[in-house]
């Protein structure tokens, strides 16, 4: 990220107990001002230094006095939540990457190089990538399954990822990250992995069998590129979809799934076939944004289909409910009201 941002030199200094110890003054004159010439200071919205607990304001204004301008990045709100990497880290602890993804503005994820693993996954015909980081300290999302996208040989790839520690095929075994990467068989050991998360398909769990391990393994495998399909919007998107929710009725995705097809009908011009899907579903259960989004296009819908009773009762749901979206429910309200 900081190379990408045209930063050239980057300097890390050891926090150890006396450097911890540095009042506010030491740190910005002795370190920043006389050992590094720092001219200019950019810090956060809450940003502070030193043991002696000045307050950021007097910080900014002892800066100046030595001679370090200081520009304050004021905080990034998004849906009343000021982000934070607390807060991101937490919710991929917590296994929420589409949330995290959200919040981070690209798709989180982690780069290693392929090593041997116990190879369990090829004898039931999915075999992993297992990868070693090349960062070891970086942030490894909560166990489970997640859906991903897979760099190698320079293309991309839609990958299951299983982070935990397999515990179908046997107790106490490493926590290993180990990614099965669709329509793919080449030899890849010794090579760099890139893969970045799209959604968590599942928690890990222990399967009573290898057999139902592999017809999970197919369920997540489908599910992954169901949600592929959906980003690329094919002509063969919905196909795909109906098919899943043929093959696996059950399926723990299926109110994600017929969500995924009503947005794609919404987008079609298929307003009726829109509602109908989108009534099907408990929107309640979708992640935030997608909810607020399936609201905002199933009141749109009835809009578009002269139910201005309905479209009202959504879209007055949806100013209520949605930061996001609130604007766009008050024009529409407004809308109905002058028609």
């Amino acid at each position: 990220l900081l190379k990408g941002m045209g930063i050239g030199e980057l300097i890390t200094i050891p926090f150890n107990k006396d450097f911890s110890n540095l009042t506010t003054r030491e740190f910005l004159k002795d370190w920043l001002k006389d050992k590094y010439n720092i001219s200019s200071l950019i810090i956060g919205y809450d940003h502070r230094v030193g043991h002696d607990a000045m307050s950021q304001q007097e910080m900014i204004a002892l800066a100046q006095e030595i001679g370090i301008k200081v520009y304050r990045v004021d905080e990034f709100i998004m849906d009343d939540n000021i982000i934070s990497s607390t807060k991101i880290r937490n919710l991929l602890l917590g296994g929420n990457i589409e949330k995290a993804n959200e919040f981070l503005g690209y798709r989180y994820g982690l780069k290693g190089v392929v090593v041997s693993g116990q190879k369990v996954g090829r004898t039931i015909g999915f075999p992993t990538a297992n990868m070693k980081l090349y960062e070891p300290l970086k942030l490894v999302p909560a166990d489970g399954v997640y859906s991903t996208l897979v760099e190698v040989f320079g293309k991309t790839y839609i990958g299951i990822c299983n982070i935990g520690t397999r515990p179908t095929v046997g107790d106490n075994n490493e926590r290993t990250i180990e990614t099965h990467i669709l329509d793919f068989d080449e030899y890849i050991y010794g090579l760099d992995l890139k893969i970045e998360f799209v959604g968590c398909i599942r928690g890990e769990q222990k399967f009573p069998s290898l057999e139902a391990l592999k017809e999970q393994l197919h369920r997540d495998k489908e599910y992954a590129r169901v949600c592929k399909e959906y980003e690329l919007r094919t002509e063969n998107s919905i196909e795909l979809m109906e098919a899943y929710l043929e093959q696996y009725p059950d399926s723990r995705h299926t109110n994600r799934v017929e969500s995924m097809m009503a947005s794609l009908y919404f987008e079609e011009g298929k307003y009726l076939e829109a509602i109908a899907l989108y009534r099907s579903c408990n929107l309640d259960a979708l992640a935030d944004k997608e909810r607020d989004d399936a609201v905002l296009k199933l009141a749109t819908s009835y809009l578009k289909t002269g139910n201005l009773e309905e479209a009202t009762v959504w879209f007055n749901l949806l100013k209520d409910v949605s930061k996001t979206h609130r604007a766009d429910a008050i024009y529409n309200l407004g809308y109905i009201d002058y028609v």
